[in-house]
């Protein structure tokens, strides 16, 4: 299974590097933009990808609300870098 996204490229290499199953690569304000690929050695259902992909949203979640802060060190800027604020408003303030 191959989505030739704006980032297949990338998501092939973290696809042989990690011999993952399923690789969901989702980049924000690259430099292509923003946009995702997705690969796989077989062919997943799609319920398999937007379950994995509530997952992570609710693992990103439960850690941004343990821990909302006002540095670098919160859980946020560890997953995703500095609070992107056109995405999402800052828990840290």
């Amino acid at each position: 299974m191959h989505n030739p996204g704006k980032y297949n490229d990338a998501c092939t290499v973290a696809r042989e590097a990690t011999d993952g199953e399923l690789v969901l690569l989702i980049v924000v304000g690259g430099n292509k933009g923003s946009g995702f690929s997705v690969q796989g050695k077989a062919a997943f259902p799609q319920g398999v990808i937007v379950d994995t992909l509530r997952a992570v949203a609710n693992e990103i979640e439960k850690q941004q609300n343990a821990n909302p802060c006002k540095t670098t060190e919160c859980a946020w800027y560890s997953v995703a870098g500095p609070h992107p604020p056109a995405y999402r408003k800052d828990p840290c303030g």
